[in-house]
């Protein structure tokens, strides 16, 4: 059985091998398919597999995953720094700088958490953050954008992240306790952009 990150069929043909398994989507990363190769990972589908190839594609879909995990480094998210001018009763920039925190491979089905700890929004009522993120994949750097709506916390906010079964990113922010969660950033169409 191949998961859960992609649906397939039984057509129920009878060969001497037995069933015939036709997929809907990717056997990698779940997207739809539009032709012999995923468009969006890459990974080369073979056509239509019986009983006995099933263990071999699954060996060659897991090979596949974890070279690409491998490849995504650095995610990282980008911050700007500032301090509290009690002269001019306003917030002075200081700078702006990338704290990392995870590799694909550390972060994949599950989650790790920021060492740094970020201030919350003074306001009431938190308004809705973006959060500017990056990762590596190779040689290129992988800019994308993530909106969440923050919670209260009793703490300084941590960031957490998460690279999902179907390759996307979860996104967290606050405690491991008590957070929010974005809604899942298509990490494959980020490559595709950069």
């Amino acid at each position: 059985y191949l998961g859960d990150i992609m649906e397939f069929t039984n057509q129920n043909q009878t060969v001497s091998s037995g069933r015939i398994w036709h997929y809907k989507g990717c056997r990698c990363c779940s997207r739809p398919l539009t032709g012999q190769d995923c468009s969006f990972c890459g990974f080369p589908m073979a056509g239509s597999l019986n009983d006995a190839m099933l263990p071999d594609e699954m060996s060659r879909v897991r090979q596949f995953r974890s070279e690409l995990i491998r490849g995504m480094t650095d995610f990282s998210v980008d911050v700007f720094r500032f301090n509290w001018n009690a002269a001019n009763s306003a917030f002075d920039e200081k700078g702006s700088n990338s704290i990392k925190i995870a590799d694909g491979a550390d972060c994949y089905e599950k989650t790790v958490w920021s060492e740094e700890r970020f201030a919350q929004s003074p306001e009431e009522k938190i308004p809705p953050l973006t959060l500017q993120m990056h990762f590596r994949n190779g040689q290129t750097v992988v800019p994308f954008r993530v909106p969440v709506q923050p919670v209260r916390c009793d703490d300084f906010w941590r960031i957490g992240i998460r690279l999902n079964r179907d390759l996307s990113l979860s996104v967290f922010l606050g405690l491991e306790s008590h957070h929010a969660q974005s809604e899942p950033v298509m990490i494959l169409d980020e490559m595709r952009k950069a």
